[in-house]
């Protein structure tokens, strides 16, 4: 699969964002490759306490919705598809007014009912080419 996605397998364009697995599955999928799920799998992760912030989730939202964007922008590689992308972008955002009154109705909890609403603004903002990178490290004076 290396050999046919051509180098490097990880666009670097997604190193300070994230999604370069996103991306790289994707096009894994649109080359034909087929996956299997393992229901038995076992995966441990140390997840660190500063994940569980609505700050950081929020701002992982904005990713998704940045990421999503960025790997269907890829895809989109005719005008007409580039249009519908828009369109679609555009859509999102009140489309997920709706879900997340239907998530706050059987949740009870803001931070979930939001969800939609800011992965829908992540994807708008990162057609404009505003959208959040959390690797890149930060510039500190001497």
């Amino acid at each position: 699969m290396f050999d046919k996605l051509g180098s490097p397998a990880f666009d670097l364009r997604f190193n300070f964002l994230g999604g370069g697995d996103v991306d790289f599955f994707t096009r894994c999928r649109r080359s034909g490759m087929k996956f299997h799920w393992v229901a038995e799998a076992v995966i441990v992760e140390t997840v660190p306490d500063d994940r569980t912030l609505p700050s950081w989730i929020a701002l992982r939202g904005l990713r998704i919705g940045a990421i999503n964007y960025l790997v269907q922008r890829k895809g989109a590689q005719t005008p007409w598809l580039r249009i519908r992308l828009a369109a679609k972008v555009l859509a999102l955002l009140p489309l997920s007014l709706f879900r997340a009154a239907r998530l706050f109705l059987a949740e009870r909890k803001a931070l979930i009912a939001l969800h939609p609403m800011i992965v829908a603004a992540g994807g708008l903002l990162a057609a404009f080419g505003i959208e959040p990178q959390p690797y890149k490290a930060s510039k500190t004076a001497p």
